[in-house]
């Protein structure tokens, strides 16, 4: 279910976003109506942004790829003991 989406700087947070490519940003009330118009009126351009998004969402934060990260924590931690462990390895 790949959908396109139309949001604010602040609501992506951390997400891997990229403009155009998988989401589009809007910054004012203007740019939200300009974006949504878009998407209503290119069938190409709703299927490659939802598409995209869709991809990359399922390759960072399936259940699967959280897995392989949890996994991968819990080895080093094995490995090297707790102290060697950073915040962004979490």
């Amino acid at each position: 279910m790949a959908k396109p989406v139309v949001a604010t700087p602040v609501s992506c947070g951390s997400l891997p976003i990229a403009q155009g490519e998988n989401i589009l940003i809007a910054n004012t009330p203007e740019q939200f109506a300009t974006h949504t118009l878009s998407l209503l009126n290119d069938a190409a351009l709703r299927k490659k942004i939802g598409t995209q998004a869709r991809n990359d969402i399922v390759n960072n934060f399936s259940w699967d790829m959280q897995i392989e990260k949890y996994d991968a924590l819990y080895q080093k931690v094995l490995k090297n003991g707790r102290n060697n462990i950073s915040k962004r390895d979490l």
